[in-house]
């Protein structure tokens, strides 16, 4: 196995700067002040649920006409109160503290028909104590026609979705999307509430194109500090055609037929309130078998690209340590609401081992991954991630992946955040369809999509973001953003000489009372290297898409 890839995750890590106190403008709060409220010896005796309007009539600006209509359109799927407690992860009966106040909040933040939420401990009669529960909706019912075009490729999306059917949490959603590998059409449905507390189950049912996609979930997650199991059921089918890109244009196209199948249970011996270690262990199960689409009978033109067949039967086993640290921020990544930005410590390891006398084929799949943010002596954020994974089938190893990634933001006035992005991934042995690309769908914003393709890549980002107070009938805020794009992807050795840089402005439409940041971006990116890639001689690239950040 080579080396270099855990030697990268502890360097990186080692090498991160160094950190100190000091707030950064933009932080709300650390923690939550219970004070003598929720005490130590004290329980949750009560547990009051109040479920806000998507509009807050009582403020001047979200009082008009369609204000009001719109809460009266969504009243029908106002979240009901017993959904918000099987979702909740407080219990009537649990020890009162200030986390677990706090991971409950953040907890229903994390779901795409809240808002926002607040949890306080409001009063006490002994040790018993009272804890109210506010969500504010999101708007939940969606009909979204968007046209994305970035990198000279467009895409269509037209989705009717309910996010909280008649209140219950459920999703249920058609969609209809048409880009440049596929014409998709989608039915999801998923039910975070519906099922017995904390248990959710999703399925998705596809028919593209160029096949067709199948997957179905059953889990119980591990939802808290406090919980001491999981356990996950899922399995997929699939049939699709898979391209492999030597820049802007496929090489050749792989057709996949697949399924798989897993069943994993995690234990937890019991975390304290800043550190928790899970472990995992169960069954996975994968088949596919690729043959060539674009050409039968003629050959693959990059027959080192090929795609792998693998019939495996595994065994999979799962370490994770968890150190808890968030931060409660505002404009950071998001425009809309408050944001609990994660500065915690991830580390984990995976290993899936399909020895012979179980598994038609013998394999071997390691993944490593290790994530850790600092909060910086200037009140910046600054968070770096590393991760390594490597196969082996049938004595061969191959597929062997390095990738860190290092993101640091400031907050520089209420109005302004610079934010600044380095990645590099190195792979050996990589198949067709998981080459490294880069281009202007996935960061390098002046240049066609799939413009590089190599075994090696590098990417970095600078922008400076702009927030307003500038509103639009109280459905979105107006901001601004400029940046500058390097890249490339190369088969030999990176060099950052040869890297391809662009620079651009943005219009930034955040929109308000939905979940997740939901922020629509127009994009005008110059391309500065006139002798890039093959592509179709533009140099100035308009692109519009629908992300979650700023």
């Amino acid at each position: 196995m080579p080396a270099g890839g855990p030697l990268l995750l502890a360097a990186a890590l080692a090498a991160a700067p160094s950190v100190g106190p000091g707030p950064a403008d933009g932080v709300v709060a650390a923690v939550v002040p219970a004070g003598p409220v929720c005490a130590p010896g004290t329980r949750i005796a009560k547990i009051d649920v109040e479920v806000l309007d998507v509009f807050d009539l009582t403020a001047p600006e979200q009082s008009r006409w369609f204000h009001r209509a719109a809460n009266a359109v969504h009243a029908p799927m106002r979240s009901r109160a017993w959904a918000i407690r099987k979702v909740l992860t407080l219990r009537e009966g649990d020890r009162c503290t200030p986390e677990a106040l706090l991971e409950a909040e953040r907890g229903l933040r994390l779901f795409t028909f809240v808002q926002d939420a607040w949890v306080e401990a409001v009063a006490r009669s002994g040790d018993d104590v009272t804890v109210r529960v506010r969500v504010r909706d999101a708007w939940s019912t969606r009909v979204r026609l968007s046209f994305d075009a970035q990198g000279g490729e467009d895409r269509s999306k037209f989705k009717l979705y309910e996010q909280n059917l008649l209140g219950t949490g459920t999703a249920l959603g058609w969609e209809n999307l048409r880009g440049p590998e596929r014409t998709e059409r989608a039915l999801d449905v998923s039910a975070p509430a519906l099922l017995g507390r904390g248990w959710r189950a999703a399925s998705r049912l596809s028919d593209n194109s160029d096949g067709y996609h199948r997957e179905a979930s059953l889990e119980r997650p591990f939802r808290s500090l406090a919980d001491d199991w999981s356990l996950s059921i899922a399995g997929t089918t699939d049939e699709r055609d898979e391209k492999v890109y030597g820049g802007p244009d496929p090489i050749d196209v792989w057709r996949l037929d697949g399924h798989s199948a897993a069943i994993l249970a995690g234990f937890s011996p019991g975390g304290s309130e800043d550190v928790v270690v899970r472990r995992f262990a169960g069954l996975a199960f994968e088949r596919r078998s690729w043959r060539l689409a674009d050409a039968p009978g003629v050959g693959p033109l990059r027959p080192d690209l090929a795609p792998r067949d693998a019939a495996t039967t595994a065994l999979r086993f799962g370490v994770e340590r968890r150190e808890i640290d968030f931060r409660r921020v505002r404009r950071v990544e998001t425009d809309t609401r408050i944001e609990d930005f994660d500065l915690g410590a991830v580390y984990s390891a995976w290993l899936d081992v399909a020895p012979q006398a179980l598994s038609p084929d013998a394999a071997l799949w390691l993944r490593l991954a290790a994530r850790k943010g600092f909060e910086l002596r200037d009140g910046s954020f600054f968070v770096i991630e590393a991760t390594h994974e490597i196969r082996r089938l049938r004595g061969d190893w191959y597929g062997a992946r390095t990738g860190l990634d290092a993101r640091w933001w400031r907050v520089l006035s209420p109005s302004r955040t610079a934010f600044f992005r380095a990645f590099a991934l190195t792979t050996r042995g990589a198949e067709g369809p998981d080459r490294p690309l880069l281009g202007g769908d996935t960061g390098l914003r002046g240049y066609e999509a799939h413009a590089f393709a190599g075994a090696n890549l590098l990417l970095a980002v600078a922008e400076h973001r702009w927030f307003t107070s500038r509103e639009i009938l109280g459905l979105a805020r107006i901001g601004f953003a400029a940046f500058v794009d390097a890249g490339g992807a190369f088969d030999g050795a990176p060099s950052w000489r040869d890297l391809h840089p662009d620079v651009g402005v943005g219009l930034r439409l955040a929109v308000l009372r939905t979940a997740h940041g939901t922020t629509l971006h127009f994009d005008a990116a110059y391309a500065l290297d006139p002798n890039g890639p093959p592509n179709d001689g533009r140099r100035l690239r308009l692109s519009f898409t629908t992300v979650g950040f700023f």
